[in-house]
């Protein structure tokens, strides 16, 4: 007996089927509508490395030696002319020579001038992969 002799012995997709799948579908179609709203209504936050044992560290600068102590920890990059923080690596060391080794980030800053916590300060670096996805 193949497929299509089982399907037919058993009935086919009759009333009780449909109206099976359609309460699934009735079930399951706001899940996905919320998920893919995601992408609208989650904010996309800026953030750095925060300094390691500097308990006040923020995300804004507060004085010359907030600003001094971000340059000595944390990596920097140019983009469009902007300076950049590096977002999952710092400095482990702060020689004079030069010779710095960098290491991942265990905690973060979050720039909270329009928002105080969201699903996107939660994600760091290790699942900075899935966020075109949310």
């Amino acid at each position: 007996m193949d497929y299509e002799e089982v399907i037919g012995t058993i009935g086919g997709c009759g009333l009780y089927q449909k109206l099976m799948l359609s309460l699934l579908f009735a079930s399951t179609i706001m899940d996905g509508l919320q998920v893919g709203s995601m992408v609208f209504i989650v904010p996309d936050l800026d953030y750095r490395c925060a300094i390691p044992g500097y308990d006040n560290d923020t995300y804004k600068i507060q004085s010359e030696i907030h600003k001094e102590l971000i340059n000595e920890y944390i990596l920097k990059s140019e983009d469009e002319g902007e300076v950049v923080y590096n977002k999952c690596l710092i400095y482990s060391n702060t020689t004079e020579n030069g010779n710095r080794t960098t290491q991942k980030c265990s905690s973060w800053v979050y720039d909270k001038t329009n928002t105080h916590t969201s699903i996107t300060s939660q994600g760091d670096c290790e699942l900075s992969i899935l966020r075109p996805y949310s």
